[in-house]
């Protein structure tokens, strides 16, 4: 009686140890109830329910290794938002130390945050270098480009990463199209962003209005 005890659990105890199971050994297992002839009232072994696992894998585009899937996950770049030449983005570039070299980063961005913003409004030119030369009866809109310091403007690493930033879609402006420096503004100039404008963000020394 032990013997056939003992070769039923060595079964059993194979049938367990298999890394894939068959359907046969899925309704053998699930069938088995044993009695002890002799003690059939009394003694009853029951051998609980086995998962079936099978070899389908689900396809996919990766690498498979045996039966375990091993995908590949490509990094993704992120795009900018703007797509500019690089004869505009060197001119952003340049607008933005010229303007902001003095201010952090988010000072810089805030710059090229309005050059961007007056890119892409139907009232202003549609490239960068357009909205920087732009001139209004003669008057240019951004001081570098008066006074010469645009041209003479090397920009530097942290304008570099501040500017592509902004390219990338980082926006501190809440659709700003203008931007002041009230210490070095003339005073007239000034009365006519305080009034004809809302003032919708102070950053470092600048005052942004759309």
């Amino acid at each position: 009686m032990y013997k056939r005890y003992a070769m039923i659990l060595l079964a059993v105890s194979l049938l367990f140890g298999m890394a894939v199971y068959t359907e046969e050994s899925r309704q053998l297992l699930l069938g088995l109830a044993i009695y002890n002839e002799e003690h059939r009232a009394n003694v009853r072994v029951r051998i609980p329910e086995v998962w079936v696992v099978t070899k389908e894998v689900m396809k996919v585009d990766s690498n498979i290794t045996g039966n375990c899937p091993v995908l590949e996950i490509q990094s993704l770049e992120k795009e900018d938002v703007f797509v500019l030449d690089e004869d505009d983005k060197m001119i952003l570039y340049k607008i933005v130390e010229a303007e902001a070299g003095s201010e952090d980063r988010i000072g810089k961005i805030l710059v090229a945050n309005v050059v961007l913003n007056r890119v892409r409004d139907e009232a202003f030119p549609d490239t960068v270098e357009a909205v920087v030369y732009q001139q209004d009866e003669g008057v240019t809109q951004f001081s570098p480009v008066a006074n010469g310091s645009l041209e003479t403007a090397v920009p530097d690493e942290d304008t570099i990463e501040a500017v592509d930033a902004a390219l990338a879609g980082e926006d501190y402006s809440q659709g700003a199209l203008f931007f002041a420096a009230r210490e070095y503004a003339d005073a007239n100039n000034m009365l006519w962003f305080d009034t004809a404008l809302e003032k919708v963000v102070s950053h470092g020394g600048h005052e942004f209005y759309r």
